[in-house]
């Protein structure tokens, strides 16, 4: 029947389902059938006592799984859904536009083991209900209103192995309660308001393999109790606050294949420990305090794809040995003291696509092997001291609209660069690359 703002089912044993605007669905051709809830597309059910699965038939099970991401639902999610299924182990309503709050009903899901309400208009804060919920292994709320803190309950949930709050309003601080979480292998709590620190009990999540908390107002130094989480295999910890210097310990983290550190307040030497990180295909330090001369080892990490040291205090030359990282796709060194000549070898990575190298104190010209780099589609190389004439065989690419961005010093007191195919940097009038699409191909 239709009441209201809301369409309520009922089946033969008077268990109900309420979900509103019904008229709005993409996939509803079974919904309201002579079919039975089971026989409902997205509506999984558990057999019936003689063993027969009757999911499509008249003849209802327990509904144990509803999926109903991507229907266009609308209107406040009703709290009678959960009282109404209690064998419930799945519910994915993601990619709607439900709104409201979630109810304290929710912890009534005993045995719910899947949820995910991503891409909704869910508001307000989550109730502590939701550590009532104990066989939840996944908690899926990301792009939603939600705010005020993350309920200290939900740290209860041992069996928990995915938990992603992203893309939120969450506020105040990351507990020391989540080190209780023993089985979470995924974190992401990326794009909310959470201040302080990193506890230290990230130590005891032994099974974590993603941790994102970027773009926070997440402050101090690193725990050395990160390097403790050896199976981490992607770190993003960019555009928050943090200070100081890099742990040693960080080098434990041998199964890392994505490092983000960006857009902090770290300082001193880069620790050679992150040499160790062989696994390492992206590792981007850019927008920090990081200074010293330019560790060659960086080059030893023949694995990585992309390379952002960009906007810090490194001085020294690029290094011969930068040839051996034959897989590199992104290689950023601008806004730095970097001095000296552009290696030749650098025309030898025919992976890469972007070259960004402005803003330094590069002498010389421009070298002719970067045209052997068929894949380059953007060289920055404005606010240098290079000086010379671009090769034809550079600006073949140019022509040809392979590099789509090239840009130079065409005039200047300290260097002039004669191209007939480059983007001229002229004082006021600068071409570069954005910040927001610095690894668009």
């Amino acid at each position: 029947h239709v009441s209201g703002e809301y369409t309520s089912v009922e089946n033969d044993n008077g268990r109900h389902l309420s979900i509103s605007d019904i008229d709005k669905w993409f996939h509803h051709d079974s919904w309201l059938s002579e079919l039975g809830v089971c026989g409902w597309s997205g509506i999984t059910c558990s057999p019936q006592d003689n063993g027969l699965d009757h999911v499509g038939n008249n003849d209802d099970g327990d509904v144990t799984s509803i999926d109903l991401r991507r229907n266009n639902l609308r209107g406040a999610f009703p709290s009678d859904v959960f009282r109404a299924l209690p064998f419930l182990k799945a519910l994915d309503l993601s990619d709607n536009a439900l709104a409201g709050t979630i109810s304290k009903d929710i912890g009534q899901l005993s045995g719910l083991e899947y949820f995910n309400f991503t891409a909704n208009n869910i508001a307000g804060s989550l109730p502590d209900s939701i550590g009532d919920m104990a066989l939840l292994k996944v908690f899926h709320m990301s792009f939603n209103q939600l705010d005020h803190t993350i309920p200290y309950s939900i740290y209860k949930l041992e069996k928990l192995r995915d938990l992603d709050l992203s893309r939120n309003s969450l506020a105040a601080t990351i507990p020391h309660e989540i080190g209780a979480m023993k089985e979470l292998t995924s974190l992401n709590l990326a794009y909310n308001s959470l201040e302080g620190s990193l506890p230290h009990e990230l130590n005891n999540m032994q099974s974590l393999v993603k941790l994102d908390v970027s773009y926070n107002k997440l402050q101090s130094s690193l725990p050395n109790e990160i390097g403790a989480v050896t199976y981490l295999r992607s770190l993003n910890l960019s555009h928050n606050q943090f200070a100081g210097d890099l742990p040693k310990s960080i080098g434990n983290l041998e199964h890392l294949d994505e490092l983000h550190l960006n857009d902090n307040d770290f300082k001193g030497i880069i620790p050679t420990e992150l040499s160790k990180l062989d696994a390492l295909d992206v590792l981007n330090l850019s927008n920090n305090h990081f200074s010293g001369i330019f560790p060659i080892w960086l080059t030893h990490l023949f694995g990585l794809k992309e390379l952002d040291i960009s906007n810090n205090a490194i001085k020294g030359e690029i290094p011969q040995s930068i040839a051996d990282m034959k897989n590199l796709r992104i290689l950023n060194f601008a806004r730095n003291d970097i001095i000296g000549i552009i290696p030749t070898e650098m025309g030898s990575l025919f992976k890469l696509e972007q070259i960004f190298l402005e803003t330094n104190e590069l002498i010389g010209g421009v070298p002719y092997q970067l045209g052997e780099l068929t894949s380059l589609r953007k060289l920055s190389l404005h606010n240098n001291f290079l000086t010379g004439h671009v090769s034809d065989h550079l600006c073949k690419l140019s022509n040809e609209m392979f590099l789509t961005q090239f840009t130079v010093d065409c005039a200047g007191e300290t260097a002039v660069i004669l191209c007939e195919c480059c983007q001229c940097h002229l004082h006021e009038n600068i071409i570069h690359l954005d910040e927001n699409n610095r690894y668009e191909d």
